[in-house]
């Protein structure tokens, strides 16, 4: 007979989801409210083969496309030291699958990219770190 898991154990990742997941929301009306156009939520490259990451928010403002992270963390520092190279690497590949999409679409032009964090911190305080990471090509 198996024995059941923990209740702490089942509910963990499924709070921390939905912590994630207002935090989006939360970051989504911030941007908005500043001026952004939403393009997509929780993209994700249509090819399961590469190991592109999921990109939280993708918005846009006059010719900018930004990235978005969004991090739910107790303080800044915390949040800014969530993202690491590999992670930024990842983005940075699902990115240029949304931006190759654009122009087989026929919606490109001239874009600049921005890889920008968003920090969600109790009481839905948020802070927006401009060009948080950029390639190195």
């Amino acid at each position: 007979m198996k024995r059941p898991k923990h209740p702490a154990r089942v509910t963990h990742g499924s709070a921390s989801y939905k912590r994630g997941g207002r935090a989006e929301w939360a970051a989504l009306v911030y941007l908005m409210c500043k001026g952004y156009f939403p393009c997509a939520m929780r993209y994700r490259a249509a090819q399961s083969k590469t190991r592109a990451g999921e990109i939280d928010i993708i918005v846009q403002r006059g010719n900018i496309i930004a990235a978005i992270e969004v991090k739910a963390r107790p303080n800044v520092v915390i949040g800014h030291e969530a993202m690491n190279e590999r992670e930024w690497r990842r983005r940075h590949a699902a990115m240029a699958h949304f931006i190759r999409r654009l122009y087989r679409n026929g919606r490109g032009k001239n874009y600049t990219i921005r890889f920008d964090l968003v920090i969600v911190t109790p009481y839905f305080q948020i802070r927006h770190l401009k060009s948080a990471w950029q390639p190195a090509f």
